[in-house]
This record gives structure tokens, C-alpha cells and sequence, in this order.
């Protein structure tokens, strides 16, 4: 193919070149057939003027011997692909203007349209921003027109505005609308060209807040209900505030405002304010007054069998007017002479709680008891711990005191024998509910004790269930100090320590915990102890006893003086090592026994079993150990010699 053209190309050449030859000499004259035809354009591409996003077509038509080639060119750049007699753009765009011309090529030569513009129109129109407006009053709407051509485009030949609903004139730029509900309005501009513009802007229509419904006051009775209500209408959301006294109520954010069991402290005057997108209204003021009956029923009576008492009641109310006459009513009616009076005579034959319930015009009641006990001695009053006073050193009975029951004095009894219990003392129901036995001996046993109570008709009652104290002993092995202790015991099984507390101090008024462990076990071994210390075991009870908040009860306290000094050693039978004082701060004595003054070598090792200090030679039977570079803690002590040798712990503080 490339020859074909090449020899083409060669023969329009030659052909040409003969021509010309044969127009100077004239000699004689010939015909060639099938002579390549040199391209000319027989049609030129045409200036065109174009909407924005229209379709626009650029044509050119030949003459002369084809093949034919085109290609487009746009302000002297090729256009891509644009390889045909016609170029098409199918949706213009600002980027296409230009001068745009064709380039037609045959196997003789190439020629060049002329250049044709394309001006492409761009026709705007903005209708404004979306508004929101209150349709109490109306909106004015100021659409603007744009071009790149005014002189194209202009004049414009229509402005169109729909939906026409609620506008002043729906065929000028600038209407005014008042739209009820929320419209898009969308407008189109059509210019001289027949180009078309829309756009659209949104009016959201609010309707003002109004109150349809005032709240309404109320005369409510103490621990009622009540519920305030306004109505409104208009474009939500609508906001509420509700306000008491002109101070906003935390919360209250409803169309209701819902109150339970009323206050007294919510008596006042309550409004509500709504809210909405346009306004604020305020409701009417609603008063709310709080009924409060008050109701004594008198003092609580105590009598003995066959003895009457009156009862008086008194009533009245804050808002006298509003609750009008008071009436009463008793119950039960049993034993009494009236029951729908104020004062009335009660004669029961038992124990009775009479109510009474005082009642207003409005409905809204009140009721208080009084109790008429009819003397039976109390059975009921419980030990709630025995203890060891810590300050007294001696047992210690304490109660609940159970209040209105008639209760003169309560007795408190020792166990002297099995099961034998000797009354040891008594106390005034108005004095402090605890009783300090000052001949009970807690160093050496344990003790049981019950209690009863006696009325104000003398009548006893029968004893309380024991609680027996606990009774601490110490034994040791070396350095180990063994606690032993009898049980905390309350015969009624109500109350059974879960724990038993073991409290250690140097001194009787300091001792802390040590530790703890399940009350099924009544031993505890305090392990390493080289000093003095005192000793307390405890149980402890929830809830605690009473108002003095007692919960815990102690054993007698135990010191281990007895136990200390004498340390463990290696040798001979009845032969000692005593070390003193041990524990130590700046030095201490060592005895021990060599009658023969024989010679030792001493060494001193910690806890880690390296020897911090060792003395070759050591004789006599004593000799000093002084903390020097000693740091605070244990050290093993050993006294070497030929035929026995000493071991015992030394201890720095």
C-alpha cells in the first residue's frame, strides 16, 4: 500500500510537471486518462453561536480525487480523533469555544478550511438562598440573570416562576411571596437565543407559637397529684418552659407539667412560656395552693388492766378556708365510746392502736395512732453482746432498750451455777442500756449472762437467752506465742460470729489487728516474736447494738512477759543461753554456760545467711553485743566451741 501511494504521489507529479512542460512547447498535444485530481473545498465550516450543553456539528465538503483525509484543528491545536468531514461535539462546554477550522488532505495536497468561531452561550440564574420566614408576613424574591453574551442573550425573552401558589407575579424576577406551607419555587430565564436557565430556592414556611388552651389553678391536697396543660398551635417543634414563681423548673420541657406526691414546697404560681422558630408566648398565671391536714392523735398511754383514758384529737390545715370544717373518725371501734368525734373514752381490754383520720371539705385527709398499751410485762428484750470493757478491764451486758413497751427497769443475772443464775444488778429503763460487772474476774473464765425487764405495773418478765464471753490463754513454743480461746456463745443460735479478730499491741490502750480467721477455729499461733506484747481476741457484729453503735465484743486482754527472754540453744541438758534485752537498740547480754571457761568463737548471720560479724575468741560465760554497723531485724547467733556449741536469734529494733 505505502508503494501504491508512493507511486501515486509520483505519477501527480510527473503528470503535473508534463503539463506544464507541453504549455511551453507546442509541438503537439495528448491526453492522459485517469489524471489525480488536486483537493478543493466546496463547502467551508460555519460560525455558530450555541447554548451551553447543546449539540454543535462543524462541516467541510471536498472535491477532487479521494482518497480523502480531514483532520479538525482548534485555535491551530489538532483535535483528537476529529478524523472526519464532519466534527460533532455533543454537549458543549465553555472549554469548546474557539476558532476551529479543517485540514483536508488528498494524494495531492492538503488544504485548510476557513476558521469558523464557536461562541458558547452560558445563561444563569439564581433564584437566592433558601429561606425560612415566619407566614405571618410575606418574603420578597430577588432572582439575578447572568451571560457571557449579553449582546446574544440579550433582551431576555421570559422569566417563569412555579408553582404560581402565593406569589405576586409569577413572570417578573423579583416577586413577592407568602407561601402556608414550605414550597420550592423553581424559575426559568429564556434568553433571546432560546437558552434556557432554572434554579430553585426553598421557602420553609413557619407558622407563630400561639396558645390555644390556658393552664388552670388548683386546690391539691398534700402528696396528690396535679398536671398543668397548655395547648398550642403553629410549626413545630415547639419548646417549653415552665416556670414557678418566675424561676425555671429544671426539666420541665412538656406542653404538661405533670407534679407527684405533692409538697408543700411546691405551692406558687406557675406559667408556661412556648417556643418556636418564631416567637415566644406566655401563658396565663395558674396558682396552685398544697392542702396540708394536721392530724395528733395525742401521746401514747399505758394502762393497767381495767383502767380507761381519753383520747383528744386535734386537726387543722394551712388553708383554712379552702379545707372548711374538719370531721374525725376513729378506728377500730372497739373499746371506745365514740368514734366520730374529737375527744373520746378508750377502755380496751388489750394492747389497741387507735387512728384517727381527719378529713376536709376537699376530700384531702390526714391520720396519726395512739398507741394504749394494756399492761403485759415485755418478753422480748435480747442481750445483744457481752464484752470486755476495754477501759474497766471488766464483762460488759449490752441491750437494745426496746422503746414504748412499758418497760421500768431491766435486770441483769450471772450464771453461778449450771444453769443457776443470781440476779447482780439493775438498770433505770431511762439510763444507758449497758451494765459493767465490776466482781466479774475476765483474766481467769469466761462468763454467761441473761436479762429481764420489769413494767411500770411491776410484772417481770421471764430472762433473755445467755451470751457467755470469751476467755483468752497464751502458751509458747520458742518464739511461736499459741492463743487459745473459748467460743463467743449466744444460746438463741441468732448470732454466730463469722470470724474471730485477733489484736496485738505493746500496750493494753494501742492494741491493732493482727489478723483474722473462720470461728471454726478458736487457736492461732503468733509466729516469730521476740518482744512483749499484749493480747485480744474479738467477734464483731452487723448491725451494731443499739444507738451506741457498738459491734464488736473483746476477750479479756493477755501480755506474753512470762514467755519472753529465754531462747532456744544446742547442748548439754539444763544448760542455758539467755540473751536480754532481746529485742535491742543499742547493745545487749549474753549469758551462757561455761563453768570450765572454755574458749568460743562467736558469729553473727542475717536473714540471707551471710555472717555479718565473727569474734574469734570468746570466754567467761557473759559478754556484750553492741549494734555498732547492725541494721534493725533478726540474726541468728551461734557460739562455736570444741565439745558444745550455742544458737539463739537476737533481734535490733
Amino acid at each position: 500500500m505505502k508503494n501504491f501511494f508512493f507511486f501515486s504521489a509520483l505519477l501527480c507529479f510527473l503528470v503535473s510537471g508534463i503539463s506544464e512542460l507541453f504549455a511551453q512547447q507546442t509541438i503537439s498535444t495528448a491526453t492522459v486518462t485517469g489524471q489525480p485530481v488536486t483537493v478543493t473545498l466546496s463547502t467551508q465550516p460555519q460560525t455558530q453561536n450555541k447554548c451551553l450543553g447543546s449539540s454543535v456539528t462543524f462541516t467541510v465538503a471536498a472535491n477532487g480525487t479521494a482518497p480523502y483525509s480531514y483532520q479538525w484543528i482548534k485555535d491551530g491545536f489538532i483535535v483528537p480523533g476529529a478524523t472526519s468531514a464532519s466534527y460533532t461535539i455533543p454537549s458543549v462546554s465553555l472549554s469548546n469555544q474557539g476558532m476551529y477550522s479543517c485540514q483536508v488532505s488528498n494524494l495531492c495536497r492538503s488544504v485548510t478550511s476557513n476558521q469558523a468561531e464557536l461562541k458558547v452561550v452560558s445563561l444563569t440564574i439564581n433564584a437566592g438562598t433558601d429561606a425560612t420566614f415566619c407566614n405571618d408576613s410575606a418574603v420578597q424574591l430577588n432572582a439575578v440573570a447572568a451571560t457571557n453574551y449579553p449582546s446574544l442573550s440579550q433582551p431576555y425573552t421570559s422569566v417563569v416562576w412555579t408553582p404560581s401558589t402565593a406569589l405576586s407575579d409569577a413572570n417578573i424576577i423579583n416577586p413577592v411571596a407568602q407561601p402556608l406551607s414550605t414550597t420550592t419555587y423553581m424559575v426559568t430565564l429564556t434568553d433571546a437565543l432560546g437558552c434556557i436557565a432554572t434554579d430553585e430556592i426553598i421557602l420553609t414556611s413557619k407558622t407563630p407559637v400561639s396558645i390555644t388552651t390556658q393552664p388552670l389553678p388548683y386546690n391539691k391536697c398534700l402528696n396528690s397529684n396535679v398536671t398543668f396543660t397548655v395547648n398550642t398551635s403553629g410549626t413545630a417543634p415547639i419548646t417549653y418552659i415552665w416556670k414557678k414563681n418566675t424561676t425555671t423548673i429544671s426539666g420541665a420541657d412538656a406542653s404538661t407539667l405533670i407534679m407527684n406526691n405533692l409538697a408543700l414546697s411546691d405551692e406558687g404560681t406557675y406559667l408556661c412560656e412556648a417556643t418556636n422558630y418564631c416567637r415566644t408566648v406566655v401563658s396565663n398565671n395558674a396558682e396552685l395552693k398544697v392542702i396540708d391536714i394536721s392530724a395528733n392523735a395525742g401521746a401514747d398511754e399505758r394502762i393497767c388492766e381495767g383502767d380507761n383514758t381519753t383520747l383528744t384529737a386535734i386537726g387543722g390545715s394551712n388553708h383554712a378556708t379552702e379545707s372548711g370544717t374538719l370531721s374525725f373518725l376513729w378506728s377500730p371501734a372497739t373499746g371506745l365510746d365514740l368514734t366520730n368525734a374529737a375527744v373520746t373514752t378508750a377502755n380496751p381490754v388489750v394492747t389497741t392502736n387507735y387512728t384517727v383520720e381527719i378529713t376536709d371539705v376537699l376530700g384531702c385527709t390526714e391520720t396519726d395512732e395512739v398507741l394504749v398499751t394494756v399492761g403485759n410485762v415485755f418478753q422480748d428484750e435480747q442481750i445483744c453482746l457481752v464484752t470486755v470493757d476495754t477501759v474497766a478491764w471488766k464483762n460488759k451486758v449490752m441491750w437494745e432498750k426496746t422503746a414504748d413497751v412499758g418497760t421500768e427497769t431491766t435486770y441483769i443475772y450471772k450464771e453461778v451455777a449450771a444453769n443457776v443464775y443470781n440476779w447482780i444488778g439493775s438498770v433505770p429503763y431511762d439510763s444507758a442500756s449497758y451494765f459493767i460487772d465490776y466482781s466479774s474476774v475476765p483474766e481467769s473464765h469466761g462468763d454467761k449472762y441473761k436479762i429481764s425487764v420489769v413494767d411500770t405495773c411491776t410484772a417481770e418478765s421471764d430472762k433473755s437467752y445467755y451470751h457467755k464471753t470469751m476467755n483468752l490463754v497464751i502458751s509458747s513454743f520458742g518464739s511461736t506465742m499459741g492463743l487459745t480461746w473459748t467460743p463467743y456463745e449466744d444460746e438463741s443460735g441468732n448470732y454466730t460470729p463469722p470470724k474471730y479478730y485477733i489484736y496485738r499491741g505493746t500496750q493494753p490502750d494501742n492494741m491493732s489487728l493482727l489478723d483474722s480467721i473462720s470461728s471454726s477455729f478458736t487457736s492461732y499461733n503468733d509466729n516469730n516474736v521476740f518482744e512483749v506484747y499484749y493480747y485480744m481476741v474479738g467477734v464483731q457484729k452487723d448491725p451494731p447494738c443499739g444507738i451506741y453503735s457498738s459491734r464488736i465484743s473483746y476477750s479479756n486482754k493477755k501480755d506474753n512477759s512470762t514467755l519472753i527472754g529465754l531462747v532456744e540453744y544446742n547442748g548439754f541438758n539444763n544448760e542455758a543461753l539467755s540473751i536480754f534485752p532481746n529485742p535491742f537498740k543499742e547493745s545487749t547480754t549474753v549469758k551462757f554456760y561455761n563453768p570450765d571457761n572454755n574458749l568460743f568463737q562467736l558469729t553473727l548471720t542475717d536473714a540471707s545467711g551471710r555472717m555479718v560479724r565473727k569474734v574469734e575468741t570468746v570466754s567467761g560465760n557473759e559478754f556484750t553485743i553492741d549494734r555498732k554497723e547492725l541494721g534493725a531485724g533478726v540474726y541468728l547467733m551461734e557460739l562455736s566451741g570444741e565439745s558444745r556449741s550455742f544458737r539463739g536469734k537476737i533481734v535490733v529494733e
